[in-house]
C-alpha cells in the first residue's frame, strides 16, 4: 500500500509538493537529465508517492510511461518487493542464461516477510509462481542428485541466522572461511553461487562493494547489475558499502561510477545513488 502524503516528512524549500513535482516531470518530459535530478533528489517512499499522485493527475503511470533508455528510474517508483520481483524475472528470463548471482543476492539478504510479498508480487504481475519457476531451471537437477546434494540439503534446512553462526564457526574451527575453502575446490556455478550466499549473509556491505567493483571495473560493464545492486542498497546500507568500498579500494566509490560509465543520465543516476544516505 502506498504511504499517505502526510506520512511522508520533507526538509525542503517551502511549497513543496507532490504535484509541483509531478507537475515538473510532465513539462520536463524528454529532458532526460531534468527528469533524473528530480527524481533521484526524492526519496524512494517520495518517488512512489509521486507515481501515484501522477497517475491521478494525468492519467498516466510513470512506471509504464518512461522510455527503454531510462528504464533504471522504474526502480526507485516500485515498493521494495515489487522491485525484486521484477529483478526475479529478468534474472530468470532475462538473458540467454540464468543470472544465479542475481538470485541468490535477491533471496539471502532479504527478510522471510519480505521474500513473501516477492512471491505474491512476481505471481501478481508474471502469473507464475516464482518459486516453481526456480525450481524448473535444469542445471539445478544435478546438484540436488549429485555433488553438492549435501551443500543444498544443508543451506534449505537452515535460516540466515543459523547459517551465519555456522560460516563464523567454520572460520574459527579452520582458521579461514568457507568462501576460502571454496576457492581451492574445482570451482563451479554452483561452488560460485554458495560462494556468493556466505558473503551475502556473513557481510552484506563488504559483498556489495566488492560485486559493484567487478561491475565498474570488469572486463564488461555490468549496466543491469550496478541499477539494480544500487537501487537495492541505496537506502539501506550504502553508507557501509561506501566505506567497505572506500577501504578495499582506495577510491570512492562515485569517482569509480564517473570514470567508468559514459555520461548520461545513467550515470548521474548511480552517482546520486551513490551518495545517498541509508534511510530505512
Amino acid at each position: 500500500m502506498a504511504p499517505k502524503a502526510n506520512a511522508v516528512s520533507f526538509s525542503r524549500t517551502e511549497g513543496f509538493g507532490f504535484e509541483s513535482v509531478c507537475r515538473e516531470i510532465h513539462d520536463s518530459w524528454g529532458e532526460e537529465k531534468r527528469l533524473v535530478q528530480v527524481l533521484v533528489g526524492l526519496s524512494q517512499a517520495e518517488c512512489r508517492k509521486v507515481r501515484e499522485i501522477y497517475m491521478e493527475v494525468y492519467g498516466e503511470d510513470l512506471v509504464q510511461k518512461f522510455d527503454p533508455g531510462l528504464r533504471f528510474l522504474p526502480c526507485l517508483m516500485l515498493d521494495p518487493f515489487e522491485r525484486d520481483a521484477v529483478f526475479a524475472r529478468e534474472a530468470l528470463h532475462g538473458n540467454h542464461s540464468v543470472n544465479y548471482k542475481a538470485l541468490v543476492e535477491i533471496f539471502t539478504c532479504r527478510k522471510s516477510s519480505h521474500v513473501l510479498l516477492i512471491l505474491q508480487a512476481y505471481h501478481a504481475k508474471y502469473r507464475s509462481q516464482l518459486d516453481l519457476d526456480i525450481a524448473s531451471i535444469e542445471p539445478l537437477h544435478p546438484y540436488q542428485k549429485g555433488r553438492g546434494g549435501r551443500e543444498l540439503l544443508f543451506l534449505e534446512k537452515r535460516s540466515i541466522a543459523q547459517l551465519k553462526l555456522t560460516f563464523f564457526s567454520y572460520k574459527h574451527i579452520y582458521g579461514h572461511s568457507y568462501t576460502s575453502f571454496l576457492k581451492n575446490e574445482d570451482s563451479g556455478e554452483f561452488e560460485d553461487a554458495v560462494r556468493v550466499v556466505a558473503k551475502c549473509i556473513c557481510s552484506p556491505p563488504r559483498y556489495y562493494a566488492e560485486a559493484l567493483y567487478g561491475c565498474l571495473k570488469g572486463t564488461t560493464n555490468d549496466k543491469a547489475a550496478l541499477v539494480r545492486v544500487m537501487a537495492s542498497r541505496a537506502e539501506v546500507d550504502m553508507d557501509e558499502i561506501r566505506c567497505n568500498f572506500k577501504k578495499k579500494y582506495g577510491v570512492e566509490l562515485k569517482n569509480v561510477i564517473c570514470e567508468t560509465t559514459p555520461e548520461g543520465s545513467c550515470r548521474d543516476f548511480l552517482v546520486a545513488l551513490a551518495t545517498k544516505t541509508a534511510t530505512c
